[in-house]
This record gives structure tokens, C-alpha cells and sequence, in this order.
């Protein structure tokens, strides 16, 4: 629209005020259009945009496709001989990793399944050896922590050295007899060297700039340093002329495109720029400077094999980024025009000094102003909030926290059974405890029998009370797999007592349960996540073994003596097939309890056995599942704030025994199931199932 962006305006107030609306609507009100005319319009330029785009590239690079696959991500191939080349490499249907590729067949054959920074920062030791690389490391008890390493990797026999501990640096290259590498220096980045013992030093002066990369050329006398400074990102040369400090000159700056990456292959300096708006392949060598590539949505990170004639790099294509070649002939590149670059830069980037306001420390009190505000449903008594004994319970949810979440809290109020429930939550972090405080009441409901012949009847039972929790979260490995210890213990006062549903009189119960009885709770949790692993598109772990255990003992109980339970689960995850993303658990359960009632079994009970009356003590079961993606349908609506992400196919087997009866609870079945995200940021699912419940011969529907 010619109207200078008012329309957009005007769509983002009405987003951030009523998020209940979708893009549609919010176009539809600030064009004036209908959302099928305004999409079929955009639509439609939008095509003959891009037609006249790729008209006007001319010829366009045809490289031999080397590998390719779904949703794959091959990343910064590097030449180990003239047949071979070792990438990092992800996708939809494999474990993410170094591989080495066959550049004849394409084949791919892992070295070691690892994760990488962001922008794949990894490099080949000079002798060609080992693998130096950059990722994440998460601190050992904050989730949200993450600080990134380097790492060294042998090639011949995949052992693994980490090389720095806390030292927020990556890409990591070995270069003049020392390593160097990027580390993180506040809001900018400056270059480094590693030293022994995983200590840095600094070689540059500290500047307002961002170095992104250092290439050392082969001799080790001088290094193409990529940097930006001011709004330009281009290739500096680092020259020693005595001293550890190199000095930087102005090499290679483009007046109105930035460069990516670079790579340095006997006289030639390899690097991707976007003069025009496509990235693509260019080459520094003597005086001259040529473009090697004319791709059609980007052509980066070029290699150059040991005998100087393949080129291998990275294209973009719709949902992937596959590794081709080319031959190199710089006799046959395009030469860039001198036009284009920067006549006049300065000698050494130049040092701005630091402007603004004092720096103050963090104090999370100044932002704990309330966030969100979610409608939401208290449970009526048997899982499903509108048909059940207590009826809905709508209510809503304030929440609010600081930016770093040092605390949080969550105020809730619902009406349901004819009153109003409360509750209030806090939480903070005390090194690397979590601290929970809770406050409550809330309804619930039981089974009252009065005698032999009489019918069961449910009733409300009113909970109410504070739970404080202390947990301790233990990440000893994030990574491909990640395995993870989570121990809590929380400890609850309560108080409970019975009380009529709406329209009906409380049956003929002792007088004790019609008033407040008091309990003291204690609760520890411990669970285990070991080596479990998930690519993108699978729908659970596809290896790995779960443990949750977690028991509740009564320090004292005034109404019914002291009570004690105990739920123990182990599952284990397969994967039939990497490619389909078929996902498998079987998982045991046992459940303990001194007297019957303890636990609500609703969650270890078989689909279609939820509202079971469940009267044993101890309960020993054992469950299959299977899930399958159909559809990966990644697409939105319009007029809705709904994404939807997959539609999938599942099959069970689930079985409970009482142990001390001769009760069965035995169920078969399939089902479909939808993963969706509602107001950009609910991720939901649902499960619609037939369960043939096997001892009582009848099928039910079940919907989780």
C-alpha cells in the first residue's frame, strides 16, 4: 500500500492489543481488503517480482548436486583429500553430527554426533588431524545458561577434548603455531588466543567492532580477519610486524553488500558476498577479485579440494542447503567491477569510545510488573472440565516475571460448585535451587459408600493449604543426547473436608470429615533422563531411558493415620526409522500405596479406563506406544491465531494388574492426534482414540 506503512502500523497495535486475532483479520482492518483478495493480490506480485528477479541474474551457476535430503543442512564442507570432504550435517531424518562425505557417491558416514554453534563455526587443525569446533554448553544447574567452548575432535580416533571451560569463545583455528579464536566481550566480539590450560589472551585492542571469523593463510604469516564495525562487514588483513598484535588493514569491502565467510586455499582467499542480494561464491587471489558462482537463492561457504580443481560449497534450496561442485576456473569467473567496492576505508577500523548512560546493576524488583493474562478451566472431578460432578470451572491466570526470570509468580482465581477458588505461586532461584511457595484451595471430589447396598456417591471434598518445593536440577550432559538429573523434595500442609454438591445434601458421613482435618506432607521426586535423543521432526525421543520416582510419606495426619505411597516409571525409546521418524516407548509402572486412594490413578490408568474406581493398594503396569507422523502440515490459519504443526497416527497397549486382586485393566488401540500452537505461543495436542477394552469386550472413544 502507498500509504508510507500506516497499514502496518496500525495491524501490529491491533495484534498486540486483541492477540485473539489472527493476520487476516488484523490486514483485513487496516487494508480494507478481504483476506482472499489481499492474499491472492500479494500473491500475485509477489511472483512476477520474483520472475523478473531471476531474469535479470543471466546465467545461472549449475553445480553437480552431491548430496541432498530432507530438510538437510550441510554446513561448511572442508576438503580432507580430493574425494573427501567432512561436514557438519543435520536434517529432518538423521542425528545431527560431523560426517564425511563421498563427493563421488554422495554417501555420508558419521564421525561423531555433535552440536554446533549457530553459524557452524568449525575448522581442520593444520594437519589435517582433527576437527576444532565451537557449541553450547549448558551450566550444570540453570536451564536457561548457556555458554559456549571450543573443542577439539580427532579424526582417527573420535576422542574429544574440550579446550576452553566458561570462556564464551567460538570458531576456533590453529594458526602461526597457536589457536585462536572469537570470544563474546559484552555487546561486541574480539579476537583471542587459547592457551594452555584453556586460558585466553587477547590480540586485538579492544574496539566498538564484531569479529566474526579469523582464517590464517597457509604459511601462518598474516590472516584474513572478517569484521564489522559501524554497518559494514568485510575482510581486514592481520600483518605482524613485530610483536604478538598484528596491525589490521582494509583488504576487501563491498560498498553496499556484507561477506559471510571466508576460507584461505594456497594463494586464494574464498569468501561468500551478497552484491545484488544473493549470496554467492567469490575468490581473492594476486590483485584480482572474481565471483564464481551466480546462484539463484545463495551459494556460501566454499572449500577448495587439495588439487585446486573442485569447488565445493553450500546452495540453498526450499528447506535445506545441499552440497555441491563446480570446477574451479578463475579464468572463466566474472571479474567484480572496482565500482563496487569501497575506494576509500580507513587504515585501522577506527576506535569510537563508549557513549550512554552509567551501567547499573539488574534488579529484578524494577520488572516484575504481571505479563499474561490466560483464561483457563479447573478439573471437574474426572478429567475433563465440562461434564463432570463439579461442573466447569472457568477462571483466569495472572503471570508475570523479570527478563531473567529470578522470580515469577501466577495468581489464579476460578468459580466452580458454586464459589470462588484461589491460588497464589511463587518461585525463584537460589543459586542453583529452585525455590516454590504455593497457596491454595481447590475443589476436588470422592466416593462416599454408606453401606453395602447402598450406591457409591461422589461429593466435593475442599482442599486447601501451602506447598513449598526445593528441586535441584543436574545437566551433566546437553548435547546430540542429553542426560539429566532433577531431584526435589517438597514438603505440604493441608487441609481437607467434605462438602455437598451444588443441589444435593452431604450423605451420612462422620462427623470428622465435614470439618478441616489437617496433614503435613513430605515429597521427594528424582528423575532421570539418560542419553535421550530427538531430531527435528520426531515426535518423542528416538533413543534413550526415562526414570521418575517419587513418593509421599505423612509426618501426621489428624483424620485417618499416617499414610505413604510411592510411583516408580522406566521407559525406554526406539526408533523404527529415522527417514519416517516412527517412534516407540515401552514403559513399566509401578504404584505402592498403604492404603487404597493415596494417588489419583487417572494418569497411569489405560485410555478408556480414566473414571475407573481403583480400590487395590498396589498397582503394577506395563504400555506400548507407537507414533507416526502423517503430515507435517507447518502452516497456519489466517483469520485464527492457530499453527498447525503435524497430524500423526498412534497405536497402544496398555495394562494395569492389581496386586492384590485379580483386577485387570487391559486396552488396545489407535487413534490420531494434532500438535498445534494457539496464540503464537500455547503448544497443544490432541489425541482422538478408539480403546478396546479388552476384559469388559466394548470399545470406547478417548480424546486426550
Amino acid at each position: 500500500r502507498d500509504d508510507g506503512g500506516e497499514f502496518f502500523r496500525v495491524t501490529k497495535a491491533l495484534h498486540y492489543r486483541l492477540p485473539l486475532f489472527g493476520t487476516g483479520i488484523e490486514l483485513w482492518r487496516s487494508t480494507g481488503m478481504m483476506p482472499r483478495r489481499l492474499g491472492t493480490t500479494f500473491r500475485q506480485e509477489m511472483k512476477a517480482l520474483e520472475a523478473a528477479r531471476q531474469a535479470s541474474l543471466g546465467p545461472v551457476t549449475s553445480g553437480h548436486l552431491v548430496a541432498t535430503g530432507p530438510g538437510r543442512s550441510h554446513r561448511r564442507p572442508q576438503w580432507l583429500n580430493d574425494s573427501t570432504v567432512v561436514a557438519h550435517v543435520s536434517g529432518y531424518d538423521m542425528r545431527t553430527g560431523f560426517y564425511l562425505v563421498d563427493m563421488a557417491t554422495g554417501s555420508l558416514l558419521p564421525v561423531a554426533y555433535q552440536s554446533v554453534t549457530g553459524d557452524a563455526s568449525f575448522s581442520l587443525s593444520r594437519d589435517g588431524d582433527a576437527l576444532l569446533f565451537s557449541r553450547y554448553v549448558r551450566d550444570l544447574h540453570v536451564a536457561s545458561q548457556w555458554v559456549s567452548d571450543a573443542f577439539q575432535l580427532e579424526l582417527a580416533t573420535r576422542k574429544m577434548r574440550r579446550l576452553t571451560r566458561g570462556q564464551r569463545v567460538f570458531f576456533p583455528v590453529q594458526g602461526r603455531s597457536r589457536m585462536w579464536a572469537i570470544q563474546n566481550q559484552g555487546q561486541f566480539t574480539g579476537w583471542v588466543q587459547i592457551g594452555k590450560g584453556g586460558t585466553v589472551k587477547r590480540i586485538s585492542k579492544p574496539m566498538r567492532a564484531t569479529f566474526i571469523q579469523v582464517v590464517p593463510s597457509p604459511d601462518g604469516e598474516e590472516a584474513a580477519v572478517l569484521l564489522r564495525q559501524e554497518g559494514r562487514q568485510g575482510i581486514y588483513r592481520a600483518i605482524w610486524r613485530g610483536g604478538d598484535e598484528p596491525e589490521l588493514e582494509p583488504w576487501i569491502v563491498f560498498k553496499h553488500a556484507s561477506i559471510y565467510d571466508a576460507s584461505w586455499h594456497g594463494q586464494y582467499l574464498l569468501f561468500t558476498a551478497d552484491p545484488g542480494g544473493v549470496a554467492n561464491v567469490f575468490a581473492a587471489f594476486g590483485s584480482q577479485l572474481v565471483q564464481l558462482t551466480n546462484a539463484r537463492f545463495g551459494a556460501m561457504e566454499p572449500s577448495l579440494s587439495p588439487d585446486h580443481g573442485t569447488l565445493a560449497y553450500v546452495e540453498y534450496a526450499h528447506e535445506r542447503y545441499d552440497l555441491k561442485t563446480a570446477l574451479f576456473d578463475v579464468a572463466k569467473a566474472r571479474p567484480v567491477p572496482a565500482s563496487q567496492l569501497l575506494s576509500i576505508v580507513p587504515r585501522v577500523p577506527r576506535v569510537v569510545p563508549l557513549t550512554g548512560g552509567a551501567v547499573v546493576p539488574y534488579r529484578a524488583a524494577r520488572h516484575l510488573r504481571p505479563r499474561t493474562l490466560l483464561p483457563d478451566f479447573l478439573d471437574s472431578g474426572n478429567g475433563n472440565p465440562w461434564d463432570g460432578a463439579l461442573g466447569v470451572g472457568p477462571g483466569l491466570t495472572l503471570q508475570g516475571a523479570d527478563p531473567l526470570r529470578r522470580w515469577a509468580y501466577a495468581l489464579g482465581a476460578h468459580y466452580q460448585a458454586e464459589r470462588m477458588w484461589y491460588s497464589l505461586g511463587l518461585a525463584t532461584h537460589l543459586g542453583g535451587v529452585r525455590t516454590d511457595l504455593e497457596v491454595y484451595t481447590e475443589p476436588g471430589t470422592a466416593v462416599v459408600v454408606s453401606g453395602e447396598r447402598v450406591a457409591a456417591e461422589t461429593v466435593g471434598q475442599e482442599h486447601r493449604g501451602a506447598r513449598l518445593g526445593l528441586s535441584l536440577p543436574v545437566f551433566a550432559d546437553s548435547n546430540i543426547r542429553n542426560t539429566t538429573l532433577h531431584v526435589a523434595l517438597a514438603g505440604t500442609f493441608s487441609e481437607n473436608r467434605l462438602f455437598a454438591l451444588p443441589g444435593k445434601t452431604l450423605p451420612q458421613v462422620p462427623l470428622e470429615w465435614r470439618s478441616f482435618k489437617s496433614r503435613l506432607t513430605l515429597g521427594p521426586t528424582v528423575y532421570l533422563r539418560y542419553r535421550t535423543s530427538r531430531n527435528v521432526r520426531d515426535l518423542m525421543s528416538n533413543s534413550g531411558t526415562t526414570l521418575s520416582v517419587s513418593a509421599d510419606w505423612d509426618l501426621w495426619e489428624e483424620r485417618e493415620g499416617d499414610r505413604s505411597g510411592m510411583t516408580a516409571r522406566v521407559a525406554q525409546y526406539f526408533s523404527l526409522s529415522h527417514r519416517t521418524h516412527t517412534g516407540i516407548r515401552l514403559r513399566a509402572t509401578l504404584v505402592a500405596q498403604s492404603i487404597p486412594g493415596i494417588y489419583n490413578l487417572e494418569y497411569f490408568a489405560p485410555r478408556g479406563y480414566e473414571y475407573e474406581h481403583f480400590s487395590a493398594r498396589s498397582y503394577v503396569g506395563l504400555d506400548g506406544l507407537v507414533m507416526q507422523p502423517l503430515w507435517f502440515i507447518d502452516n497456519g490459519l489466517v483469520l485464527l491465531p492457530i499453527y498447525l504443526k503435524v497430524l500423526f497416527a498412534y497405536g497402544f497397549a496398555e495394562f494395569l494388574y492389581g496386586s492384590e486382586s485379580d483386577v485387570r485393566y487391559r486396552a488396545v488401540g489407535a487413534g490420531l492426534g494434532l500438535q498445534l500452537r494457539l496464540i503464537h505461543h500455547l503448544n497443544l495436542e490432541f489425541r482422538l482414540g478408539c480403546s478396546y477394552l479388552i476384559d469388559a469386550d466394548r470399545l470406547r472413544w478417548t480424546l486426550r
